[in-house]
């Protein structure tokens, strides 16, 4: 991690990295556990752990062993938007940026390989 250690320092980045690990450890053991009793209490159908592109519930150990992907539209649209956003050619828009990688899930993909 050469760059975000010069970024904002190696002493830094090791806290960084630390309180995001929490923050993950803490939403998924406890807050995603918390907003589904609140969901569920108030009548909504809540499902975790779904994969985004495929649409499709996935547990934990059936996620880590899943193939995933992403369509190569996507990702040309996600380097374009970065390289705008990091220029100051364009600001952030959540809708946007969800309604544009919507638009692009199709095509070719590229298979990617997670270790966990």
């Amino acid at each position: 991690m050469p760059f975000h250690f010069r970024l904002i320092g190696k002493d830094k980045y090791v806290l960084f990295s630390l309180i995001q690990s929490l923050n993950t450890s803490f939403g998924i053991s406890i807050w995603e556990p918390i907003a589904e009793i609140l969901a569920n209490s108030k009548g909504y159908s809540v499902k975790r752990q779904v994969d985004v592109v495929n649409g499709k519930l996935k547990r934990c150990k059936e996620k880590i062993k899943a193939k995933r992907f992403i369509y190569k539209n996507m990702l040309d649209f996600i380097n374009e938007y970065i390289d705008e956003l990091l220029s100051g050619k364009k600001n952030p828009d959540k809708e946007y940026e969800i309604n544009s990688l919507k638009k692009h899930a199709y095509g070719q993909i590229y298979m990617l390989k997670l270790e966990m």
